[in-house]
Formats: C-alpha cells, sequence, structure tokens
C-alpha cells in the first residue's frame, strides 16, 4: 500500500511506513528501489 508521498510504503509486518533505503548496493539500478522500515527492520525492493 503507497502512503501519501511516492517514496514511502506501508510495512506488511508491523504496519509503519517505509522509507527509502539509500544504501543497497543496487539501488535504483535497473529500476529497483529499496525500502526499509524503521521500526522492525524489514526491508523491500520494489521495480519502477
Amino acid at each position: 500500500m503507497v502512503s501519501k508521498k511516492s517514496e514511502e510504503f506501508i510495512c506488511p509486518i508491523c504496519g509503519e511506513i517505509m522509507k527509502e533505503y539509500p544504501y543497497a548496493y543496487d539501488n535504483k539500478q535497473y529500476d529497483k528501489v529499496y525500502y526499509k522500515c524503521a521500526v522492525c527492520g524489514h526491508k523491500e525492493v520494489k521495480i519502477v
């Protein structure tokens, strides 16, 4: 589920907002964008 800002997603584990994780080695390559939850640490990749 997408929240108000396009770069934030709702974490499927705890329900908090996930923000873009800029430290992934292939972030934004091959149209991949990584997101990480600040509360539970869950990471997810979205292909744009």
